[in-house]
């Protein structure tokens, strides 16, 4: 849904860009009213957004629990076939779903957020009013702890545990392919942290996870009843409307990446076993192998379309090809060191107070403020000043030949705005949490765009003449 086009030229460039409602949002400091009609509009879209995501979460996961606990190393090789295509097939409508999710459950408790500051309470209480612990993972690791309760022996507890890694590896993988897009072939079960969580369900009562859901519930009734009572009436309706939204959501924050995350360690499995069998059948040295071969070559062999000469020869090629690209791994840095002095008193500023994200072109720089919510507002952008956005845009790209830094709340390194900020050498430190939230315009501040750090200058005191 649109509501217009803003045309406009932005240092030499023109550009227009749709407005969509779903987007809009009113300034900080909006009164009462400018609020309340935005926030009931996008709410009213959010109460529909994941109404698949659930269905399909309801429908399908079950099957891919079902692949996954079939003993893969009996199937034929027409039936491991298949298995792998349906698998492949579920994970694809997953990631869908999970596309059109986004980042909703963010956006969503950035409503109440900004409700929330605007009524008169303060941002860190969010995250509290929130919270539902109600998300796969929180579940699984609370389910754990009673199951080890009531536990006999070591023995029986260490059965237990093995139940539970059984049925949860997902949920300690090192990497997640949804986010950082990593090879599915190369996953790996991080033991350490499903150790750790088995030490604090042993470990002292008030630090179990049942224990701490217990106490942010406890901390969370209380909040709530102290909000809503300082609220008028039509404030403490729309208020409860947007709470609720966002603890619908908030188990998404992880549940939209679990199941897709599950079909890939099936997929993983999957493959393993045909490099076990390539192996096996003289086709290759290792099950890693198998990687090598492209999705559709691997179904094709394993239904027989594709004969042993064909697939050996595709692995002896590819192996020589990656042996010679591992031989120009890229240094970590080219050209000279920069520059890292902040000239900053680290020690006068509070650790909460400095911002973390990740160096999208390294560098230091310092400089006032400017956050660019809207294109609109890209024009008022000066010279040296540190711009601050929700989004590294491509549109935003002229600016980054004045400005002394960019700092964004979302992208990566490999992002075409990342891209364009190593071309122009600006510093820039992406995927800053809340970055437009917690600085201001004015504001002076350090960006080190080598460790990733944003860090407020001290105010010094202003002397009077007497």
């Amino acid at each position: 849904v649109y509501a217009g086009r803003d045309d406009f030229y932005l240092r030499g460039y023109f550009y227009y860009r749709w407005r969509r409602f779903a987007f809009f949002a009113p300034p900080q400091d909006a009164t009462s009213l400018r609020l309340l009609m935005p926030t009931i509009w996008r709410l009213a879209l959010a109460r529909r957004l994941d109404r698949e995501f659930r269905i399909l979460s309801r429908v399908r996961r079950p099957r891919l629990l079902e692949l996954s606990s079939i003993d893969h190393s009996t199937l034929t090789d027409e039936r491991l076939g298949k298995v792998l295509v349906e698998a492949q097939g579920i994970v694809e409508t997953f990631l869908e779903q999970t596309g059109r999710l986004g980042e909703s459950p963010q956006v969503l408790a950035g409503i109440l957020r900004q409700l929330h500051v605007g009524w008169g309470g303060s941002p860190q209480e969010v995250d509290d009013l929130v919270y539902t612990g109600a998300d796969r993972k929180s579940r699984a690791e609370r389910a754990l702890c009673e199951a080890l309760a009531s536990a006999d022996d070591d023995t029986e507890r260490d059965e237990v545990f093995a139940d539970h890694l059984h049925g949860y590896r997902h949920h300690y993988l090192r990497d997640n392919p949804v986010v950082d897009a990593s090879d599915i072939a190369t996953l790996e079960f991080d033991e350490a942290a499903a150790r750790a969580v088995y030490k604090r369900c042993l470990g002292p009562s008030e630090d179990t996870p049942a224990a701490r859901h217990a106490a942010r519930m406890a901390r969370r009734e209380a909040l709530e009843e102290e909000v809503l009572g300082r609220l008028g009436r039509i404030e403490r309706f729309v208020y409860r409307q947007a709470l609720q939204v966002a603890r619908r959501y908030d188990p998404l924050e992880f549940d939209r990446y679990e199941a897709p995350l599950l079909g890939f360690l099936l997929e993983r499995d999957l493959l393993h076993e045909v490099g076990v069998r390539l192996v096996e059948r003289g086709l290759a040295e290792r099950p890693e192998d198998a990687a090598l071969l492209g999705s559709t070559e691997i179904t094709d062999y394993l239904e027989g379309e594709s004969d042993h000469a064909y697939v050996e020869r595709a692995i002896g090629e590819r192996q020589v090809l990656r042996r010679r690209w591992q031989r120009y791994g890229p240094p970590p840095v080219l050209g000279e060191e920069p520059d890292r002095g902040l000239d900053i008193d680290a020690s006068a500023v509070a650790p909460e107070q400095v911002l973390h994200g990740r160096p999208a072109c390294r560098g230091s720089a310092r400089g006032r403020v400017r956050i660019v919510h809207t294109l609109g507002e890209a024009t008022q952008v000066l010279p040296g000043e540190v711009l601050v956005c929700p989004e590294p845009l491509f549109e935003l790209s002229p600016l980054f030949g004045i400005v002394a830094a960019v700092v964004a709340e979302s992208g990566g390194l490999l992002d075409h705005a990342a891209t364009l900020a190593r071309e122009y050498d600006v510093p820039a430190v992406f995927g800053v949490e809340h970055a437009t939230e917690r600085l201001h315009n004015g504001q002076e501040v350090g960006v080190d765009a080598v460790e990733g750090l944003v860090v407020p200058v001290p105010v010094e005191p202003e002397w009077t003449e007497l």
